[in-house]
Formats: C-alpha cells, structure tokens, sequence
C-alpha cells in the first residue's frame, strides 16, 4: 500500500499503464488498417465493373460487324495495366445470327467478373428497328369479347 506521503506512480502502475495505453493504440491501428483495406478492396471491385462494362460495350460494337471476332486476351492501359481481360464469342443457338458475348475481368485485388450479352450478329441497331414505310399501317387484331 501507498503511503499518503508517497507522490508518483509504483513501476507495476506504469507498466499496467503502458500496457493498456498499448492495447489501446494497437486497437485503433487496426482498426484503420482493416478500413483501408475495405477501401482498396472496394476501389478493386469498383474498377473491375466498370472495366467490364468498357469492355462489353466495345465487344457488341464488334459483335453487330459482319464478321465479328473477339479481340485476344489482354490488359488494359495504364493505370490499369494489372487488370486482366477476356472476351468470346459464342453461338449457342438454333438462330446463327444470335452471338452470347461473354467479357471477364479480373483486378489483382477483386474476383473475377463475367458479363454476358446477346446480339444480333451482322446487324446494326437502325436495321433491327427499320423505319416504317409510309402509306402502311399495321393491322391490330380485333379485341377478344369481355367474358361476362
């Protein structure tokens, strides 16, 4: 026991003192540590999206051609040289004209992720949707009678 003439702190006091204070400290590091880390993860995930999205677009610009052919794995410019891409083409359909576009991307920090799209192939977005010819009008069929 102290003596109430005795000022200052014992050298356990101090140390349980340090202790905490470290624990304490150690805590808080953490702490930021595992938010910057979501940080990255999410800044990862984010930039693979919208990779993939670039991609998928540039992909059915290609696929609407004549002749499409998927462009060959690869990487993306710099600041995203360390993303990875890849791009197919496939016709899984009785229709030959229907190409399945499948995109996949991957960053160093994120999953992969794989778009898929349908298209059209040898068509542009005016020849599915001609303009229609003057003079003609598309015949609606009857209303079905309400049923009382």
């Amino acid at each position: 026991m102290k003596n109430q003439k005795e000022k200052g702190l014992s050298l356990i006091e101090a140390v349980v003192a340090i202790l905490i204070f470290s624990f304490i400290i150690l805590f808080v590091f953490q702490l930021f540590l595992s938010s910057y880390q979501g940080y990255e993860q999410t800044r990862s995930d984010t930039a693979v999206a919208n990779l993939a999205q670039q991609e998928m677009e540039l992909a059915r610009e290609d696929a609407l051609s004549n002749n499409p052919t998927p462009p060959p794995p690869g990487t993306f410019p710099s600041p995203y040289s360390h993303y990875n891409y890849t791009v197919s083409y496939q016709k899984p359909y009785s229709d030959p004209n229907l190409v399945r576009i499948k995109v996949t991307v991957q960053g160093p920090l994120s999953k992969k992720m794989t778009l898929y799209s349908i298209v059209t192939a040898g068509y542009s977005a005016a020849s599915l949707n001609p303009p229609p010819t003057p003079g003609i009008v598309a015949a609606l069929p009857p209303p079905t009678p309400a049923i009382p």
